[in-house]
């Protein structure tokens, strides 16, 4: 038995070689070599070779004679020998890490060992042979994707820039997505805006976590504070890509709700060595540094700029992350730790993140292999008191205050400020099991399934200790406190099973069908007692007038799924498939809805047409649907239980039914068309290009009209009102230095993305949103949420020449539409600048032009007598305290302005700068402001310190695999003409904006400079 083992040992050949850097000559380490047989080589493309390459073992078996898949892991210096090969006819193809992919056919004889000298892989500057997802079961490179997708990788961006959070990581990174804060408060949230945000009521991305789908961006509006977003529960150092499928064309597969495009966060593996030799890693890495604002108030903004300026502080940061990658048996695993501590620029803003993860990776059995994730976060965030109850915010207290009349602190006293408690604890956990299955007895063919959860328990605190006084009038002096609870329960299940195979030589069908299932329940309660005997016994039952309330919601979605694939000669690629939509939401004319997808692709660079260095030239063009079904209480009426006392014709009643909503069971989806054309450009291997138009189109919107008050159900659903959305994305990347020692990258973003309601329904009204006043408006002609408002035309006079102050100006009688909500331009520009192979050096800059935003901070500030410039005008106009026209305001006059005589030329001109000035009257119209910036947003210095010390201790060589220090700065600087402190926000401290952004500057906190140091060690 040994001596036939031996024989069959003997038989079989080998292949050996080593795969280097083309441009250094280094030796890549961890390169995957796949020898594919040739016969099996194209449908095994999908198959196999964009599956995980970390982890490479044989998985096909069948008769001895045939030729086999099989491969290695380049080792130290680059080399690699995969041996016992069966001779026959293979497809040798090499994949590392930001390397473009290196393929060739070779032959494998008996008993002997094919060399195939040095392989020198070429960089993938731009990530064109990263493999992506294009739909919820395929995967692709994107060189042969037949829609746009945008890819972060994670990775090589947290090596040189240090971020909080995947969204700050996102910012800048993708074309046709725009990232904006909803404060510089730590742990609050983010709006996700892609292309022009389809639909008519706009919304936000769909996000995944190693395929199980997350709360939504606005999840944590139920708090009625600034908006939190999920993401700030995640580390980035977990992160390996980032993938954003942009809309419909991309993102039909994924069902209803994925018209504002999905976004795919995959979190990094271990890996295996040689296909089965283990190989541990272990990677810590410690950062620490601080915040800052990044820009101060000056006295223009604020009377009381140095009242504000001195609150703000130096806030330390502090991270831990320790994570360790390897192999035992058939299995791989990743494991990690993270302590972050975030302090804020603001007192009682902080931060803590703990969090956990293991990922796993099993070879079941040959050509069945299992991956498992899993991630526990807890989250502890405090923040500074404001939004619901505004008139206790530190920052409007401070701001609306007057140092000059000795009144700091507007409402109220410092101390009852810093005595609230007010924190948001989140408990969070999200895991995925998949399991894939390729069966050696027919070639192609695989099966998937996978199975996502999470639970989330959200507990928000106020408290209000007794003694203290919160507002002139407050009656809380026995103090206030007040719980809010939120339990999420979310679970997905994803099936599929796709077949490859080349139909006739050359041509090569991928066939996909599959479904997936999303079950989400959500609770939320809320308690509040007042009147405590102690600041120190806090619990409800110690208080007085003692409230509850609770809600919960359950709603099921499910779709099935299919997509062909067909590609001949890696030169044309056309696909189409859909997908049928089904949902808790039911009625006899909307029992489900179908989205189609086509698209297309043609590499111009392989069919001969092109001469010299082009080594991409793809054109490709797409068309898909997507949507939103009703929910539930749109299409069904809807009842509720009332408990509590009450009384009727009859006598008493403890419980009573009462209609909730009124809905319409003939209510119909709606369906949202989107168009995109776009190409895709390399040359040399250095310069390159992508481009995309695309055109979006929404009919059968769902808005809910309202009702006379006396039918009691508020408003009732009806499919009215549809949107046009267009614009591009761009970006250009190149490689303007190319040497040994130096290179220098330059990437730069420009998109551009505009909308226009078409219609209303057939009565076209108007319907406007927004808070503290109704800002915004939807009407047709105009773009979503536009600001809106009756200007005004001139100054009206009292008979003696001076300002009418109680009639001010005279406004127009039809509003005008005033700007956008959103920057119709956004982009950016970074450069990496590596010298002398162990020093990188990264910066960014991005900005928005066409954003306008709503200034009520200085709004509040001129009601209060804090503006420089109202207060002048006042007085040049004879308005102040003591004047000859006195307004009652009770403003002083300003020492050494002119008053300007009535009736005069320099009156009047006066006039019209006051009357635009006016916080009484045309709020938008008076304090809308163009809100155009240029940020420098990120610059990163990184030292790779381990070849000194290699060379001044030998013996660390083989211990130490990694050491490096940085430096990373973040909000560096702010361009603006925008009068107030920042520009980038997208709706306002007091409500969440939901599906719409609102652009209000009201008592905004500054987005933070940070400074960061750090080190990474390896072993």
């Amino acid at each position: 038995m040994i001596a036939s083992c031996s024989t069959v040992q003997a038989k079989n050949g080998s292949v050996k070689g080593r795969i280097t850097n083309q441009q250094t000559r280094e030796g890549l380490i961890g390169a995957s070599i796949l020898l594919t047989p040739r016969e099996t080589a194209r449908a095994n493309e999908y198959v196999y070779a964009f599956q995980d390459m970390r982890v490479t073992m044989p998985v096909l078996s069948g008769d001895d004679s045939r030729p086999q898949r099989t491969g290695a892991i380049a080792l130290n210096n680059g080399t690699f020998e995969v041996s016992n090969v069966r001779a026959g006819e293979y497809q040798l193809t090499v994949r590392s890490l930001g390397f473009k992919t290196y393929s060739v056919p070779v032959t494998v004889r008996d008993n002997e060992t094919l060399d195939v000298q040095t392989i020198g892989l070429v960089s993938d500057i731009q990530g064109t042979d990263a493999v992506v997802i294009t739909g919820v079961a395929s995967k692709r490179q994107k060189s042969v994707s037949e829609t746009a997708i945008g890819r972060v990788d994670a990775v090589t961006l947290t090596e040189n820039m240090r971020f909080s959070d995947p969204a700050q990581l996102l910012v800048g990174k993708i074309s046709g997505l725009n990232v904006a804060p909803s404060s510089g408060i730590v742990g609050t949230g983010i709006r996700l805006t892609v292309r022009s945000n389809a639909g008519l009521l706009g919304g936000q991305p769909i996000i995944f976590l190693d395929g199980t789908r997350l709360l939504s961006v606005d999840y944590y509006k139920v708090f009625e504070v600034d908006e939190l977003s999920p993401l700030i529960n995640l580390s980035p150092d977990d992160i390996e890509s980032i993938e954003v499928l942009k809309g419909p064309a991309s993102a039909c597969l994924y069902g209803t709700a994925a018209q504002n495009g999905i976004v795919l966060i995959n979190t990094k593996r271990g890996r295996k060595k040689n296909g089965l030799t283990p190989e541990l890693t272990v990677n810590y890495q410690y950062a620490t540094g601080w915040q800052e604002p990044s820009r101060l108030y000056t006295e223009d903004m604020t009377l009381s700029y140095q009242s504000v300026n001195r609150a703000f502080r130096q806030a330390p940061m502090a991270q831990h992350f320790l994570n360790l990658s390897g192999a035992v048996g058939a299995m791989s695993y990743y494991a990690s730790f993270e302590r972050r501590d975030d302090n804020g620029i603001l007192p009682l803003n902080s931060m803590g993140r703990t969090s956990g993860r293991v990922n796993m990776d099993i070879t079941v059995a040959q050509g069945l292999s299992a991956k498992l994730s899993a991630n526990a976060v807890q989250n502890d965030s405090r923040l500074p008191l404001g939004f619901d109850q505004i008139e206790s915010s530190l920052l409007r207290n401070l701001l609306l205050g007057n140092e000059a009349a000795g009144k700091r602190f507007f409402f109220s006293d410092s101390a009852a400020i810093m005595a609230v408690d007010n924190r948001l604890s989140v408990e969070q956990f999200i895991g995925s099991a998949e399991l894939t299955y390729t069966p050696a007895i027919i070639e192609g063919l695989r099966f998937r399934g996978l199975v996502g959860i999470e639970n989330n328990h959200s507990r928000f605190l106020t408290y209000f200790p007794p003694g203290f006084r919160f507002s002139p009038n407050d009656a809380r002096m026995g103090g206030t406190r007040s719980i809010r609870s939120s339990y999420a329960r979310r679970f997905n299940i994803d099936a599929s099973v796709s077949y490859s195979r080349e139909i006739v030589e050359g041509l090569t069908v991928n066939s996909i069908i599959g479904t997936q299932l999303f079950d989400n329940y959500f609770g939320s309660d809320f308690s509040s007692a007042t009147n405590f005997q102690t600041p120190l016994v806090q619990a409800l039952q110690t208080g007085s007038g003692i409230s509850a309330t609770e809600f919960f919601s359950h709603d099921r979605q499910a779709g099935i799924f299919g997509r062909v694939e067909t590609n001949f000669r890696e030169t044309y690629f056309l696909s189409f498939g859909g997908r049928n939509d089904y949902a808790s939401t039911l009625g006899f004319n909307v029992p489900s809805i179908f989205y189609p997808q086509i698209s297309g692709a043609v590499r111009l660079d392989k069919t001969g047409l092109l001469h010299g260095e082009w080594n991409l030239f793809k054109v490709r063009a797409a068309f898909a649907e997507s949507g939103r079904l009703p929910s539930l209480d749109q299409s069904l009426r809807s009842w509720q239980l009332f408990f509590g006392s009450g009384s009727s014709i009859i006598g008493p009643v403890l419980n009573q039914l009462y209609l909730r909503r009124a809905g319409s069971p003939d209510i119909r989806p709606e369906r949202i068309q989107e168009i995109e054309i776009g190409v895709d450009v390399e040359i040399a291997n250095r310069w390159g290009l992508e481009f995309t138009y695309f055109q979006q189109n929404s009919r059968d919107a769902i808005l809910n009209t309202p009702t006379p008050p006396s039918v009691g159900v508020g408003g009732v659903p009806q499919n009215i009102g549809g949107i046009s959305g267009w614009g591009f994305e761009s970006q250009v990347y190149g490689k303007i230095v190319n040497e040994i020692d130096h290179d220098v990258m330059l990437s730069g973003i420009v998109n551009y993305s505009d909308n226009i309601i078409t219609n209303i329904g057939a009565s076209n009204s108007i319907f406007s949103f927004g808070a503290p006043v109704r800002t915004n408006f939807i009407a047709p002609g105009m773009r979503r949420g536009e600001f809106m408002d009756f200007l005004p035309l001139r100054p009206q006079f009292l008979p003696n020449g001076y300002y009418d102050w109680l009639r001010g100006a005279q406004y127009d009688t039809m509003r005008t539409a005033l700007g956008s909500t959103v920057p119709l331009w956004t982009g950016s520009l970074a450069l990496t600048y590596r010298f002398l192979q162990d020093f990188t050096l990264y910066a960014m800059v991005d900005f928005g032009v066409g954003k306008n935003m709503l200034n009520i901070t200085r709004q509040e500030n001129i009601r209060v007598g804090n503006d420089k410039r109202f207060n002048e005008l006042l007085t040049a106009l004879g308005l102040a305290r003591g004047q000859a026209a006195d307004n009652n305001m009770g403003i002083a006059p300003v020492q050494g302005v002119t008053v300007l005589q009535p009736n005069t030329v320099e009156y009047r001109a006066a006039s019209e700068e006051f009357m635009r000035l006016d916080p009484g009257r045309g709020i938008v119209g008076n304090f809308l402001e163009r809100a155009d910036w240029v940020r420098l947003r990120e610059i990163a210095f990184r030292w790779n310190l381990r070849p000194i010390l290699v060379k001044s201790a030998p013996l660390f060589e083989s211990v130490i695999r990694e050491l490096s220090v940085g430096i990373a700065l973040r909000n560096l600087a702010l361009w603006t003409e925008y009068s107030g402190i920042d520009t980038e926000f997208n709706s306002p401290g007091t409500v969440p904006s939901e599906a719409q952004a609102q652009a209000t500057d009201r008592w905004v906190l500054v987005q933070p400079r940070a400074f960061q140091f750090t080190l990474n060690l390896g072993f």
